[in-house]
Order: C-alpha cells, then structure tokens, then sequence
C-alpha cells in the first residue's frame, strides 16, 4: 500500500498531477476538494466548525483505505499547524507508506492557472487577487517529514507524474 501526498499552493496543479499519477499506477485520487465541498455545506471555510469536520471526514476515509489496502493519491493545500494535526495522524497510520510531494510553479503561473474553467467543476478559487493574498499561507513545506519537491512550472503534469512514479517506486 502507497500513500502520495501532493500538496502545494492553489493552481499549482495538485489535481491534474494527481489523475496523471493515478493512470500510470492505478492508484485512487482522493482529492482535497470533496470534504472541503461538503464540510461548506454545515460551516465556512477557515471555521473551527469547518476544520474539525473536514479532517474528520479524512481521517475515516483515511482508515478505511488502510483497513481495505488501498493506494491512495491525496491532494491538500498545506497550512501550517491547521494541517499538522492531521498529517503527523497520517504519518503514525501508514508509516514510510506515505509519501509527501510539494509541487510550486512562479506566482506568475498560477495567477495564470487560477483562471482555468477546470477549477469552478469543484468550487476551486478561481480569484487572481484572492490567490495572490493567499499565497503565502499555503507556500510553506511540511517541517516534520520528507518532502519530494517539484517545480512544475514549465513541466507538464504527465511529466511529474513520472517523476513521483519513478521516486517512490510505485
């Protein structure tokens, strides 16, 4: 069983890295916007409310893929402290099964992406000048594990998906 983290920034291309990866391996996407997605329908985004359901719904979902055995492909923007509960739980769950990959492209890409009609199919910013004041809250690295760290800005999503392929043997 395998574990893939990609996280990075909004409009990095976490999601398309991710369907990419799972075509070449056969390894389930599970992305980040389907609990944020139902967790909006009780609380707001950035809520206490909001926080506490949304890694609530991950983890279930999270120890039912370890007790069914199943590969997974994660997509998550990181925040520091708000996300360090939960993946220091991922990291005690799936031990060196899980692997972390920090995708980062130049603000000028993803001022450019943020803008794809892709984005608005699961609720996605899609706001250049909220991307921008956001930016900084998701551009940190997670502190405490391994990082596999790609910049994607002129590399084309097929391409890293091998490249995770190819580093974590999956």
């Amino acid at each position: 069983m395998n574990v893939v983290v990609i996280y990075g920034p909004p409009a990095v291309g976490k999601l398309t890295v991710a369907q990419e990866l799972s075509k070449i391996t056969k390894m389930k996407v599970f992305h980040n916007h389907l609990t944020t997605n139902i967790s909006r329908i009780l609380f707001e985004i950035g809520n206490k409310g909001f926080v506490k359901l949304k890694w609530s719904l991950v983890k279930l979902f999270f120890q039912a893929a370890k007790k069914e055995n199943v590969s997974l492909i994660y997509t998550v923007c990181y925040v520091r402290k708000q996300s360090d509960p939960f993946l220091r739980f991922m990291v005690k769950l799936f031990g060196n099964d899980v692997h972390f990959v920090r995708l980062k492209c130049d603000e000028k890409e993803l001022l450019k992406r943020v803008k794809c009609d892709s984005r608005k199919e699961h609720n996605k910013l899609s706001c250049e000048k909220k991307l921008k004041k956001e930016i900084p809250k998701f551009s940190g690295q997670i502190p405490f594990v391994k990082n596999m760290v790609i910049d994607n800005t002129k590399l084309s999503a097929k391409k890293v998906a091998k490249l995770i392929k190819e580093k974590y043997k999956l």
